[in-house]
């Protein structure tokens, strides 16, 4: 037996439409209460026989996997109809082997608008999104594809379609430096040239949430310095009074991180060893976030090191030197946000959004090596803003 058919289930069958108000589950994304009787949203095209059903999702019961020891080229299809107008986003979670030509989730809608993501290679169940899919006629097409020499698998589960207004967006601003700036006496003017105070710009434009960086001994220079716990702790209490939730991004730095900046606090640096660094970053982190708590500002989302794709906390965060010590030093944070926030939520952060092999590579790593996280945040400069996916890894 074909050894990447033996989960075989029962073919895809014909195309049936599923709708509700704002929120649409193709196929089986009405997660626990789907049966196997009731998945006849998809229909495959070419080599169906590599396209199948398995019983094992990770966040629905049930995957469909395109997989072979043969090479192959098939579309699971559905065609979702009478989709209110509006604005959606298209949610899945996704997992492969690698080596596929071909391996991609997209939509198209009635105009022949064609929005495509490539699926991963990634072991365990990992989030992607499509996200500005505008719906004018009512008719909504989610395809499936894979091109393969053979020898590969790679499946989706927990299709969603959540139209705009039901998606948990978030406008944030990074104003890490206004008080840095307001000590400059820069002035801030909003969208009529009025002179006006930057937080009350802010809260008039709808922000919602503001993320704040944090400098373990920084500076006074208002380019690379400031931000420091008092800093910090006084923004985000005028954030708080505006209604604004917190990112508290740890830098784990005297002054700003970046792929090409890392290094170790000037104090830190008789660490040498990753289990002494470890429970430095520990205690600080401890630290902080109680500061943060009896101020009344305890973060919603902590950022655990900024834009580290090669790794933090040089030299022994290094990626260079591999995932052991990235991966000590986040757990460190991990824990010790927890201790005193049980729920806010982690976040890995990396930079270049747009650079799925770093991803992969970097996420795959992290989670061999034990690393904790609850979400990644992807920073894609060309564009100019931030996102966040909840991943498959969340330890909470």
């Amino acid at each position: 037996m074909n050894p990447y058919l033996k989960n075989t289930l029962l073919p895809l069958c014909a195309t049936l439409a599923l709708t509700l108000p704002d929120f649409f589950a193709p196929s089986f994304a009405l997660a626990k209460t789907t049966s196997l009787s009731s998945l006849t949203a998809w229909h495959s095209q070419g080599d169906v026989e590599a396209s199948y059903l398995e019983k094992k999702g990770g966040n629905s019961p049930i995957s469909i996997t395109h997989a072979s020891a043969l090479p192959f080229q098939v579309t699971s299809t559905q065609t979702i109809t009478a989709v209110p107008n509006g604005i959606y986003t298209l949610l899945a979670h996704v997992r492969s082997t690698g080596g596929q030509r071909i391996n991609q989730l997209e939509v198209q809608n009635e105009a022949g608008r064609t929005q495509v993501v490539p699926i991963p290679q990634i072991s365990t169940w990992f989030p992607i999104m499509i996200s500005g899919i505008d719906v004018t006629k009512g008719t909504l097409s989610i395809s499936y594809s894979t091109q393969s020499k053979g020898h590969t698998s790679s499946s989706i589960e927990d299709v969603q379609l959540v139209k705009s207004s039901a998606m948990p967006y978030i406008k944030g601003v990074d104003a890490s430096w206004l008080p840095a700036m307001e000590a400059s006496h820069v002035q801030f003017n909003d969208l009529n040239g009025k002179p006006t105070n930057a937080m009350t710009i802010f809260s008039k434009l709808g922000v919602q949430a503001m993320r704040i960086r944090l400098f373990v001994h920084p500076t006074n220079n208002p380019y690379n310095g400031w931000c420091t716990l008092k800093d910090d702790i006084a923004l985000a209490k005028r954030a708080k009074a505006l209604g604004m939730k917190i990112l508290l991004d740890f830098h784990y730095s005297d002054t700003w991180a970046d792929p090409a900046h890392q290094a170790t606090p000037v104090a830190w640096q008789n660490d040498t060893t990753i289990p002494r660094l470890a429970k430095t970053v520990y205690g600080y982190t401890v630290y902080v976030m109680k500061a943060f708590q009896q101020a009344g500002v305890t973060p919603t989302w902590v950022q655990i090191g900024n834009e580290i794709n090669s790794g933090f906390l040089w030299p022994l965060g290094n990626v260079s030197e591999g995932f052991t010590g990235i991966a000590a030093f986040i757990n460190a944070g991990y824990d010790a946000v927890k201790k005193i926030s049980p729920t806010t939520k982690v976040i890995v952060h990396l930079a270049n959004g747009w650079d799925m092999s770093t991803f992969e590579w970097f996420f795959q790593s992290l989670q061999d090596a034990g690393g904790h996280w609850c979400f990644l945040q992807v920073k894609n400069a060309e564009i100019g803003s931030h996102f966040m996916h909840s991943t498959a890894n969340s330890q909470d």
